[in-house]
């Protein structure tokens, strides 16, 4: 019998939103493995953790290293993720969006202007894909930074890189985004009714190297960032399919799609997409379960803000009947 581990990131909203996105849904395989499996609370408080997690990494989440690797930069040193975002001030709070419709090219010329700019100061800009951008350091700062992930759409004030090197990076910043602001690729965009990059988001820091472990034979995710902790494993890594399909060997699942939802403010699209979840994957990971054919199924749940969960079940536990709950309930 097989072993499955089954990430979900934002499967629990906001408490605020949670009434609202789940009335009238029937979801009752997905509560049944959530009620009957024994529950840890606080594993992993973002998919980044949980990822870093799943494969063995230890000494913080380098996620930067590993996706620089990835994605061809195999040079020595520290990596952090500099991904281009776009600032919007909004009252009394300054928000993070995503800054989508960004060709190669014109990330290229971003990162160019960034390059000639920071040249004396020892820091290099890499840009392999329109959306991840790297900075490369020759030393390890003491600095601590906010998975951008957790940072969209909420006030950036108190998710800014701090630490022993606050000062420094704070007013390194505010340079970029004055470099950008006025960048002929912004004026471009805006006139393609696109947000301008305005402004670089740091973290993810790691040394160059990070080793993960092969803890499965096979990974299936819609997520980007999975989909490179498995290349960087040598795992093979299949897309995710409408419905569940068995494998051989140890299998990890992870599903971003509900996330990408929240962030774009579509509750049609998470609805849509959990009662997918529930149809595609619940139901059959259940009733695998109930025939035996799964050892152990380990559901790690992550919600915004924060809030993460994990759910461990056996053949046996699927048979709990009398363990009931709901994501109303689990929200609260």
């Amino acid at each position: 019998m097989k072993k499955i581990q089954l990430i979900v990131a934002d499967l629990l909203p906001p408490p605020d939103w949670a009434g609202e996105l789940l009335a009238g849904l029937a979801l009752p395989a997905l509560e049944a493995l959530l009620a009957r499996g024994a529950r840890a609370d606080g594993t992993s408080t973002t998919l980044e953790a949980a990822l870093c997690r799943a494969y063995g990494v230890s000494g913080g989440e380098p996620v930067a290293a590993v996706t620089a690797q990835a994605d061809g930069l195999s040079q020595d040193g520290y990596w952090l993720r500099a991904d281009p975002v776009h600032f919007l001030l909004q009252r009394d709070k300054i928000v993070a969006l995503p800054t989508g419709g960004l060709a190669s090219g014109e990330a290229a010329a971003l990162v160019a202007s960034l390059n000639q700019h920071f040249s004396a100061d020892g820091l290099t800009f890499h840009a392999p894909h329109p959306q991840r951008w790297y900075l490369r350091l020759e030393a390890v700062p003491g600095l601590v930074t906010t998975p951008l992930s957790q940072v969209y759409g909420r006030d950036i004030r108190h998710l800014l890189p701090h630490g022993e090197d606050t000062l420094r990076w704070h007013r390194l910043t505010n340079e970029i985004q004055m470099l950008l602001h006025q960048h002929p690729v912004n004026e471009a965009l805006e006139a393609r009714g696109l947000r301008a990059v305005n402004g670089v988001w740091l973290w993810g820091g790691g040394v160059a190297g990070v080793a993960l472990s092969q803890s499965f034979q096979s990974v299936c995710t819609d997520d980007a960032l999975a989909g490179q902790f498995a290349q960087l494993a040598g795992l093979t890594d299949h897309a995710w399919p409408e419905r569940w399909q068995p494998v051989e060997g140890a299998q990890l699942l992870v599903y971003g799609g509900l996330g990408e939802a929240l962030q774009a403010g579509d509750w049609q699209a998470w609805r849509a997409r959990i009662q997918s979840l529930e149809r595609g994957y619940a139901q059959p990971l259940l009733a695998a379960l109930r025939r035996g054919e799964l050892a152990r199924l380990e559901i790690k749940v992550l919600g915004s803000g924060g809030t993460a969960s994990s759910h461990t079940l056996t053949p046996a536990a699927a048979w709990k009947l009398w363990r009931r709950g709901g994501l109303g309930r689990t929200v609260r």
